[in-house]
C-alpha cells in the first residue's frame, strides 16, 4: 500500500514538473504608440499593457526558475544551463526594450503637447 502511494506521488510530481515545463511561455511585447501622434487614452492604454507585459514576464522568469529547480543537478548540463540563462536574459532584455520604447513615446507625447500649446 505504501509503495502504491509513493508511486502515485511520484507520478503526480512528474506530471506537475512536466506542466511547469510546458507553461513557461514568454509573453509577447505590447504595441507602443507613436507618442507624437498618440492620444492621452492611447498612452494610458499602452502603460496598462506594459504593466501586464511586465507582470507576465516576471511570471515567466519565475517559471524558468521553477523549471530549472526541477531538473536534478546531475542532469543539468552546461548546454542546458546556457540555454536557460539565454531565455532569462532575453526576457529581461525584452522588458528593457519595451520600457525604453515607451519612455521615448512619452517624451515624444510631451513634446507634441508642448508644441500644441
Amino acid at each position: 500500500m505504501l509503495r502504491l502511494l509513493i508511486l502515485s506521488v511520484t507520478g503526480l510530481w512528474l506530471s506537475v514538473s512536466h506542466a511547469f515545463a510546458i507553461d513557461c511561455m514568454r509573453p509577447l511585447p505590447p504595441e507602443i504608440p507613436d507618442g507624437s501622434t498618440a492620444s492621452r487614452d492611447e498612452m494610458v492604454a499602452a502603460s496598462d499593457a506594459i504593466q501586464v507585459f511586465v507582470d507576465e514576464s516576471e511570471r515567466y522568469l519565475d517559471c524558468l526558475k521553477v523549471q530549472e529547480s526541477l531538473i536534478p543537478p546531475n542532469e543539468l548540463s552546461a548546454q542546458r544551463q546556457a540555454l536557460m540563462a539565454q531565455q532569462h536574459n532575453a526576457a529581461v532584455t525584452g522588458m528593457e526594450k519595451v520600457a525604453s520604447r515607451y519612455n521615448e513615446a512619452v517624451r515624444a507625447y510631451k513634446e507634441s503637447r508642448k508644441a500644441a500649446e
